[in-house]
């Protein structure tokens, strides 16, 4: 190990030149990974596939994966941050009337 440390040291601009050539071509391999990475999958003649083929004919929905979420019914959060904050006031309204009847 220590000669490895050595000759790394003697030379510097070897070992600069060659880290460098090793991102560059580790940048290139990155670039040309997008493709490979895709997430779709089909099966032809499932009902998901027909589905999927209605969908983009009638809707024009492409859809790669992404969706929207609607929800709806009652926030809880929402009400426990009034409840909260009607609280505080009742309790700000009596410490105010102690002190002033102090």
């Amino acid at each position: 190990m220590l000669a490895l440390t050595d000759w790394c040291l003697r030379h510097g601009r070897a070992v600069t030149l060659c880290w460098l050539a090793v991102a560059l071509i580790g940048a290139a391999g990155a670039l040309g990974l997008g493709p490979l990475l895709s997430s779709g999958f089909a099966l032809p003649g499932t009902d998901s596939s027909r589905v999927s083929t209605l969908l983009a004919h009638e809707f024009g929905d492409s859809s790669k994966g992404d969706f929207v979420l609607v929800a709806g019914g009652a926030r809880p959060l929402t009400a426990a941050r009034r409840a909260g904050a009607a609280m505080r006031i009742r309790y700000w309204r009596r410490a105010d009337g102690a002190a002033c009847r102090g």
